[in-house]
């Protein structure tokens, strides 16, 4: 490819388990122009490997390292050391992402719009909030199962200088107090999308503040969240977010038919919806009971074992 594609901008090696070193150095040194590199589930690369290969790559937007185990916290910082155009960062379920290398990122890619970061364990609230202050661009923020995360991060952190975000994951978080909560929703006017699958700590009645403040959310995941969820929540989300097109509400405990016919009544803009583990019916009764909705594609409500279902939780 460096030989003979020089003029190369897009490259994707996901699952690439022979790729070596050496022919992702001489790749890199041989395509100046490239701007899009996944390299997902790679698992054969090192920080010997890549540090070089980014080196040579100034003007990369996005990186995807997402499973790369063979890499370390090193190869991250050096990306934010030569890396001055990065836009998209997705490193998930990259057990070595540490402080340091986060907070150098923070300081090298100041374009930085998308920063996936799921089950990074060793990340620190401090982390965080530093990048949070240092992203005035950053759009798309996931710290799903980063449970060395508080209700700080979020309140201290994502609601005080990430006022542009329009995506949130933090499904899996341990901590979402109501506090937090409230901070997101008060602090996140352009929040579009929010992953809280699994999350514990909110109270009943917290999650009314989605409907209560966010009118603009298109997509909202609060699977899982039995302890928070009640009818009561979900029918004030409906009624105070009518231009929801994802809603996923599984494994939340009972749902009536009624309150769902209620939900698709308010929300005509729903393109799926998920209840597994909630209700009684089957995918082709919801599909009629959702005929309201026009745009919708994807219905689950199957009759489900809640206990066997909660098995689908990443984070017990």
């Amino acid at each position: 490819l460096g030989e003979y594609c020089p003029s190369l901008v897009t490259l994707d090696l996901t699952d690439g388990g022979l790729i070596n070193g050496g022919s992702i150095q001489a790749m890199a040194s041989g395509c100046p122009h490239l701007q899009y590199l996944t390299l997902t589930n790679c698992l054969g690369l090192n920080d010997c490997d890549l540090i070089p290969a980014v080196s040579c790559t100034p003007n990369l937007k996005l990186l995807n390292v997402t499973k790369c185990v063979g890499l370390s916290a090193h190869f991250l910082q050096a990306v934010g050391s030569h890396c001055p155009r990065l836009q998209v960062l997705q490193a998930n379920h990259f057990k070595h992402f540490e402080d340091f290398c986060l907070i150098t990122i923070s300081k090298g890619c100041p374009h930085l719009r998308q920063l996936h970061l799921r089950d990074s364990t060793l990340i620190s609230d401090q982390a965080i909030i530093a990048v949070c202050k240092g992203f005035s661009h950053l759009e798309d923020l996931d710290i799903s199962g980063c449970t060395g995360l508080r209700a700080a991060t979020l309140i201290d952190g994502v609601a005080r200088f990430a006022g542009r975000i329009q995506r949130l994951g933090v499904s899996g978080f341990r901590v979402l107090s109501e506090a937090a909560v409230r901070a997101l929703v008060l602090g996140c006017r352009e929040l579009r999308d929010i992953d809280m699958s699994f999350a514990a700590g909110a109270p009943r009645g917290a999650l009314r503040l989605i409907g209560q403040h966010m009118p603009q959310l298109r997509s909202l995941n609060i699977s899982g969240m039995s302890e928070s969820v009640t009818e009561d929540t979900l029918l004030g989300i409906a009624l105070g977010c009518p231009q929801l097109e994802t809603l996923d509400a599984s494994f939340t405990g009972h749902i009536s038919v009624s309150t769902i016919q209620e939900i698709a009544h308010m929300c005509n803009q729903l393109k799926t919806v998920d209840f597994m583990g909630c209700c009684h019916l089957t995918d082709e009764q919801l599909w009629e009971i959702f005929q309201t909705c026009p745009r919708l594609t994807s219905v689950s409500s199957m009759k489900f074992d809640l206990m066997n279902g909660m098995s689908n939780n990443p984070y017990i």
